[in-house]
């Protein structure tokens, strides 16, 4: 059985999984170079099928990563990959503070989608001429219909065969499967991300592969607010909280306190959920006016102090409720890695595993895992991350010829691991493994 995962959402991937096995896995941005590119993955899916030797009617099932996307307006602009940071700050001003702190209506995405830049939009496959026609409400509905003639279009699969998933069971059948955790046992599954399908956190308890949600909240903000930081800090959200969290080792306990102590009087952890102690109006300009003068490293730092201390309450709450010792992990936030590492140092963990990229991008495996599930077809765990485009070693050559390489570069090829570990070459060498990824 051979089952196509699609993510559209930020850094749109597919996965492909054959009788169980992935055996493919690539985002759309590694063709298209628009980092994080978002939306349908065309070139990505006809890669795919042709380096693997697949036709579409070998497809037994295709499986989207979200039950509906969220604002098409935002697809059409792909804005994730193309805001910039001061397009961010100008969705705060003329979007979230109206609609939050206001209590106006909001004009910005009728006026962003009509400026020039955005105009024509590279690599866009969705027809949006049902934003023109229809009512908001319906345009969710109209999406996935899109979204079900994109398919059907290229690889021809009948329309039975297309199934919308839920976006955190995707993170968390990915998790699960991916891990190489002794399935007799009862495990813990959580995920966690900024949001997805009407959630930003979920709870399952999975024994002998029988799963049952045990909880879901949509007040997990933790991403979200580490999202908005890193836009007070300059930084552009969906792609720079990882240095957000580099920063804050720098900074003295001294420095970080005032921070923290903002960050603490917000969110709170509440049993095997969350709960404001104060709620700010929005997560932008509440943060702006309190750490207003705080330095940065100290910003950082305080942050992500108060996640690390939340999330490690929560996952203690969630060991002692379901009475277990092994979980796995998976969603945005577990790409965390300061967090993860305060999560394994919990005594109650005997076994802790979070897959690799656990951000939307690795939804599409998780989606596939989940069909094969349903379908009755034995799962095996990852191997390794490295499952995408690969290079041929004839492609290599044509670049060296073509680029001229050989002039100022001595070419040594299928050079041996322990030759690149042990070798110390001169100057303008370039050593080459043979087939490349």
């Amino acid at each position: 059985m051979i089952i196509l995962g699609i993510n559209e959402d930020h850094n749109a991937t597919i996965a492909i999984i054959k009788d169980g096995r992935v055996i493919y896995a690539a985002s759309e941005e590694r063709i298209t170079r628009l980092k994080n590119d978002v939306g349908y993955p065309y070139q990505t899916i006809d890669n795919a099928l042709r380096e693997i030797g697949l036709h579409g009617s070998d497809i037994d099932y295709v499986v989207y990563t979200l039950t509906s996307l969220q604002n098409p307006l935002q697809f059409k602009i792909k804005k994730i990959s193309t805001f910039k940071i001061a397009d961010y700050i100008r969705e705060m001003h003329e979007h979230w503070k109206p609609l939050l702190i206001d209590k106006k209506p909001s004009h910005f995405w009728e006026t962003i989608i009509k400026e020039p830049r955005f105009e024509n939009i590279k690599n866009q496959y969705y027809n949006f001429d049902f934003i023109k026609t229809a009512p908001a409400d319906k345009w969710g509905e109209l999406f996935n219909e899109e979204r079900i003639r994109l398919i059907r279009g290229q690889i021809g699969i009948a329309r039975e065969k297309i199934i919308f998933q839920n976006h955190h069971f995707c993170h968390a059948s990915f998790a699960y499967h991916a891990s190489q955790i002794n399935t007799t046992r009862s495990v813990a599954v959580v995920t966690a991300d900024g949001w997805g399908d009407g959630e930003n956190a979920t709870i399952w308890l999975v024994k002998d592969g029988l799963w049952a949600k045990v909880h879901g909240t949509a007040l997990c903000n933790l991403a979200r607010v580490y999202r908005y930081i890193t836009l007070l800090l300059g930084m552009k959200p969906f792609e720079h909280e990882y240095k957000v969290m580099g920063l804050a080792p720098y900074a003295k306990d001294y420095i970080l306190e005032p921070a923290y102590k903002v960050f603490k009087d917000t969110l709170m952890v509440d049993g095997l959920d969350f709960k404001w102690r104060n709620k700010p109006q929005d997560m932008y300009f509440y943060f702006r006016d309190k750490l207003e003068g705080m330095r940065f490293d100290g910003i950082a730092a305080g942050l992500q102090k108060w996640c690390e201390e939340l999330v490690v309450e929560w996952i203690n709450n969630i060991l002692g409720h379901l009475k277990v010792d092994s979980l796995v992990y998976s969603g945005g936030l577990s790409m965390n890695v300061k967090i993860n590492q305060a999560i394994a140092e919990i005594p109650g963990i005997k076994h802790f595993f979070v897959p690799p990229s656990g951000g939307d991008e690795s939804t599409p495996i998780g989606a596939a895992y989940s069909i094969c599930v349903q379908q009755g077809v034995p799962t095996y765990p990852l191997d390794n991350g490295y499952l995408g485009y690969s290079l041929l070693d004839s492609e290599v050559e044509e670049l060296i010829k073509k680029y001229k390489i050989r002039r100022n570069h001595n070419v040594i090829n299928n050079v041996s691991i322990e030759e690149i570990v042990n070798r110390h070459p001169p100057p303008h060498h370039l050593m080459l493994r043979g087939k490349f990824q």
